[in-house]
């Protein structure tokens, strides 16, 4: 197949309808570093690949992403919090990624667990993922937790400050990572709204 040679033998066809394929492409000039990569214990520089998907010859769909040691991680999507006193969201306005459940991104990692690649080598890397990266039910439990937290403010930032994992993730950046103080920042308060979610489940399970 030509698309396989073109993209270096990344590229896989659906079983049942071989006119759906995906490939990815290494992104070389990519040195963007972001806390999602940090479910591999072994995280030392960002390893940038999109994943194009085709009908045909048609592209229909593309999404960047990186490898985290075995595992690709599609980039999650981007949102943003802010103390719900102000009118527009501030210049130091926080900003973080979550998934959806059911979503392209999630599958397509989900993808990477097959026993015919690296799936038991990876389960480890996508537990971190998910204790770093909040995934949402749908679009409404996002925007509900979003105004929870909002409403909260100076509890959310409370609880970043004591975030006790990132704390244990932090002892794995390399030391040329940990002067990218955003990355740190970033990951103590998404892993800090994981833990929220739960909490935020827990407690609307009881209420009803």
């Amino acid at each position: 197949m030509a698309r396989d040679e073109e993209y270096c033998g990344y590229c896989f066809h659906h079983v049942d309808f071989p006119e759906f394929t995906f490939v990815r492409k290494p992104e070389e000039d990519w040195d963007a570093v972001e806390y999602f990569m940090l479910a591999s214990p072994f995280f030392s520089h960002p390893s940038w690949w999109t994943c194009y998907f085709y009908y045909h010859q048609t592209m229909i769909y593309q999404m960047p992403g990186a490898y985290s040691d075995h595992l690709w991680i599609p980039a999650p999507t981007i949102s943003t919090l802010q103390d719900h006193c102000y009118a527009v969201p501030p210049e130091d306005a926080h900003f973080y990624m979550y998934y959806l459940e059911g979503s392209i991104e999630r599958a397509a990692m989900m993808f990477e667990l097959d026993e015919s690649k690296e799936g038991p080598s990876a389960l480890e890397e996508v537990r971190w993922l998910d204790s770093l990266v909040p995934t949402y039910k749908d679009e409404g439990e996002r925007i509900a937790i979003e105004r929870w937290v909002e409403s909260n403010w100076g509890m959310f930032l409370e609880r970043c400050k004591n975030q006790t994992l990132f704390r244990r993730v932090s002892e794995k950046l390399p030391d040329s990572i940990k002067r990218y103080e955003s990355v740190e920042r970033r990951a103590r308060e998404s892993a800090t709204l994981v833990d929220l979610l739960k909490e935020y489940r827990a407690l609307h399970t009881e209420e009803r």
